[in-house]
């Protein structure tokens, strides 16, 4: 995904957008509707905000991949992978380590 072929990034925004940006929006809107927990806010709000930075980032991807711009579509993965993995450890330490478990696993 970082050194992607230009001619294929037409269908991989296509792809993207029907099936992974949903998975990550309903995720991110899930976990929002379980709610605040009564302590541990801070990690809570890591875990959250990193949710939605993945969303945002997932987003980045597709518009790159539907401009046919592979630097924009590399720098968009590679931000993408940073904040999933700062995301990956929030939820560790928040000892919510299972809700990586979509994509990590």
């Amino acid at each position: 995904p970082t050194k992607p072929d230009p001619a294929k990034l037409a269908d991989v925004g296509v792809w993207l957008e029907s099936d992974v940006a949903p998975t990550f929006a309903t995720w991110h809107d899930e976990t929002v509707a379980l709610g605040q927990p009564a302590s541990g806010q801070e990690g809570w709000k890591a875990v959250v905000t990193g949710l939605e930075s993945n969303v945002s980032l997932v987003g980045k991807q597709i518009a790159a991949a539907k401009a046919g711009d592979a630097g924009a579509f590399a720098s968009a993965t590679r931000d993408l992978q940073a904040n999933h993995a700062a995301f990956i450890a929030a939820a560790k330490a928040s000892g919510i380590a299972a809700c990586g478990d979509i994509v990590s696993s």
